[in-house]
């Protein structure tokens, strides 16, 4: 039935025994819901059943980043590191905070476009309620419990894998009742 019904995807690419998360597009209708952490939940239970190590490659967008760190993953190289917070004015917006002295730097990695696309403002004093985000690296994924910690509380009873058909179907249709969506979740790993 077309795209119309998607909610986002994850797009990674599987190598070598790792599963590197390249990004992640959540439809605009579907933003501000907390799909980002459902579906990044998703792919660590992917690359648990499937037993790959989840990594990230480099990782430039602050939204994909916030996530990350949510989940405990760590820059492997040194990062642009920034704040980020919600918009106390506006919270469908996020704003960034850079040191003034680093703000030339960001400017090569953050575009006023992008910022601009992913509804993040940059502002010049540092958000008292902020998270710390890297940008610019590839990350590390914490050690497979922690991994599991983490997952569990978000999907527990509320997926259901097939492996031999790679099908993953939410098996709770109440886990997504306020975003007024049938969602049907299907994983190709045509090359795990």
């Amino acid at each position: 039935d077309g795209l119309q019904n998607v909610l986002g995807f994850v797009l990674a690419e599987v190598k070598d025994g790792h599963c590197a998360l390249m990004g992640m597009r959540i439809n605009d209708n579907a933003r501000g819901q907390g799909l980002s952490a459902i579906f990044i939940a998703c792919w660590l239970e992917i690359c648990h059943r499937f037993n790959v190590q989840p990594q990230a490659n480099r990782i430039d967008k602050p939204l994909i980043a916030l996530v990350l760190a949510k989940f405990e993953f760590q820059p492997l190289k040194q990062a642009f590191k920034c704040e980020i917070a919600t918009d106390h004015q506006d919270k469908e917006k996020a704003v960034i905070w850079v040191p003034e002295d680093r703000r030339a730097t960001m400017t090569s990695i953050l575009s006023h476009r992008r910022l601009r696309c992913q509804k993040i403002k940059l502002v010049q004093e540092k958000p008292i309620s902020n998270t710390t985000i890297f940008l610019g690296s590839r990350f590390q994924a914490p050690a497979k419990e922690r991994r599991l910690e983490l997952v569990q509380p978000l999907l527990e009873g509320k997926l259901q894998f097939d492996v031999d058909s790679f099908k993953v179907n939410f098996c709770d249709p109440s886990f997504f009742q306020d975003l007024n969506h049938d969602v049907r979740v299907k994983a190709r790993c045509e090359d795990l």
